[in-house]
This record gives C-alpha cells, sequence and structure tokens, in this order.
C-alpha cells in the first residue's frame, strides 16, 4: 500500500511539471499524443503509401522482425483520421530528429511549454542551416496541433490545452539532459540541474584498438592420425585342446566328403564320344545306281559304338 501510495506521489509531480492533469486534458488526447512522439522518436520506420482506389492517405510503421527484415502496419492515432497533410508533418518530424535531437542533447535549443522548439543561444551561435531546421519543426508540429482541434471538433481556444499535452507526451519519450520548460521563463533540465555536468566530468570512454591481423602465413593442417589395425582374435585360440582336435577332425571329414562328391559329379557329367562309321570307298551312293550297273552292294556290318 506505501509503495502504491509512493508512485502515485510520483506520477503526480510528473503530471504537475506540465500542468497535465486530467483536468488539463479534459478530451483524452494524450495517448494519441503519446503514440505520436513515441513514433517519432522511437526505432520505428514511417512509410507513407496513397491508396487512389480507396482515395485514402495510408501511413504504414514498421518494426524490426525477430527473424529479419521489417513487418509494415497501417498507423493510427486513437480520434484522429489520418489526412495527407497530418501525414507529411509527422513524416517531416520522423527524419529530421536526428538534427532536433542534436540541438537539444548539446543545450542550444530546448523544449518549451508551448509545444515549440526553441534557441536556447545567440542567434549568432546558430548556423542557418540549423535555423531552418528548427522553423520547419515547429511548423509541423503546428500542423499536428490544427488536425488535433479539427478531428477532435475543438475550438481555436483549446489550442493551449492540446499544446500542453503534446509537450508533456514529448517530455516522456525524451532521454535526460534536455532542457524544457516547466513554467513560461521557467526552465528546467531534465535530470537534475547537475546532470549534464555530471556527464561532461565522466572520463570518456576508452576503446580499444582491434588485434593486429598477422601476415605470416597460416600453419600447415596438422597430419592426419594413422590408426593400426587390432589384433583379430581367433575363437580357436581360447578353446580347450580335446575340443580343437575334435573340431578339426570334423573339418577335414567335412572337406573329404565335398571333394568326393565334387569327383562323382564330374564324371557323371562327362560327355559321350561316338565313333563314325566307317565308309568304302567306290560304293554307289544310291541303290539306282547301283541297279544300273549290274553289280550288288556290297553291305558291310559296322559294330555296335562303344561307350567309353
Amino acid at each position: 500500500m506505501i509503495r502504491f501510495a509512493t508512485g502515485l506521489v510520483v506520477m503526480g509531480a510528473i503530471l504537475s511539471l506540465f500542468g497535465c492533469v486530467s483536468a488539463a486534458d479534459p478530451y483524452n488526447l494524450h495517448p494519441a499524443a503519446l503514440r505520436l512522439e513515441r513514433a517519432i522518436t522511437g526505432p520505428v520506420t514511417l512509410e507513407p503509401q496513397s491508396a487512389a482506389l480507396r482515395r485514402q492517405y495510408v501511413l504504414y510503421e514498421g518494426e524490426p522482425h525477430p527473424g529479419g527484415g521489417i513487418t509494415y502496419r497501417p498507423f493510427a492515432m486513437t480520434g484522429v483520421t489520418m489526412t495527407p497533410e497530418l501525414g507529411d508533418a509527422i513524416l517531416g518530424r520522423k527524419r529530421r530528429f536526428g538534427e532536433v535531437f542534436g540541438l537539444l542533447s548539446r543545450g542550444a535549443a530546448g523544449e518549451s511549454a508551448d509545444n515549440e522548439l526553441v534557441p536556447r543561444v545567440a542567434p549568432s551561435e546558430l548556423t542557418r542551416a540549423e535555423q531552418e531546421i528548427i522553423d520547419a519543426e515547429n511548423r509541423d508540429r503546428k500542423v499536428i496541433v490544427e488536425t488535433f482541434l479539427k478531428e477532435r471538433g475543438l475550438p481555436e481556444a483549446e489550442a493551449s490545452a492540446v499544446k500542453r499535452v503534446m509537450a508533456f507526451a514529448r517530455y516522456q519519450v525524451l532521454p535526460r539532459g534536455i532542457w524544457v520548460e516547466k513554467q513560461p521563463g521557467h526552465w528546467v533540465l531534465k535530470g537534475g540541474a547537475g546532470f549534464r555536468e555530471k556527464v561532461l566530468s565522466e572520463p570518456p570512454m576508452e576503446m580499444e584498438p582491434l588485434p593486429q591481423r598477422s601476415t605470416a602465413p597460416p600453419p600447415p593442417p596438422p597430419r592426419p592420425a594413422i590408426l593400426e589395425a587390432s589384433p583379430t582374435v581367433r575363437k580357436s585360440d581360447h578353446e580347450p585342446s580335446g575340443e580343437r582336435e575334435e573340431r578339426a577332425e570334423k573339418e577335414t571329414r567335412s572337406r573329404s566328403a565335398v571333394e568326393q562328391e565334387s569327383r562323382s559329379t564330374a564324371e557323371e557329367n562327362e560327355p559321350v564320344l561316338l565313333e563314325p562309321e566307317p565308309t568304302l570307298r567306290g560304293e554307289p551312293e544310291t541303290k539306282s545306281e547301283a541297279a544300273e550297273s549290274g553289280e550288288e552292294p556290297i553291305v558291310i556290318e559296322s559294330p555296335a559304338p562303344r561307350l567309353r
């Protein structure tokens, strides 16, 4: 309970800095203003796209994706319609935020209570480009305030209340060390009066040089290890002598039986050679020739072929 009460006290002190209590924001503009300032000062990207078929100006907000790339989605604010004028003003502030933050961080400019970027140094200490950045930033902020008034249907008399809400939202997102105007003419340093001196008094960070790369040739690769073959252990080396002799005798009988079976198979498959039948010289070839000559054919009985 004590912690909760302490948190309320701290929040009340922060809101009282710009007078942005609930009574100062009766139209609930702070959520839209805070989303706008976070998009301008944060790591998101803003890209415009004019949809001709829908006749609507679309502003896309891109955030880094954990797997790589950027994920885009339409950028919108509660109760405010995105118009080309509002989109151009938001894009202008987003693109020049680096230059604006440079002026704020070195104390050359500060954030006023009327939602303007004002110089805090003599005009001679600002370059022409820096003065143009300040003027362009204030023009875009004015367009945003006018759009909020128009979209919410508020009278011009409420412009000061909208500016205070915008200033407080920007105060929330800016880092410490920035000059802000608490009340007209009353400037304070965010983070405390001695914050800037404390930061400047710290020794600069020393960066260690990168190790120099050697120009020597790389060492040769290690030679591959040669593994020796493990000795083969035969089963017979662990057998008793009696079993070993009995197994050797069985192997001998088995080999003899295989050789005898091979020899018998070879003899059965040996080819049979037949002797040719003997032929007598001068024997007539046909019976017609023998009848014409008047000679009787001589018949010689040939023995039967022998089988080897």
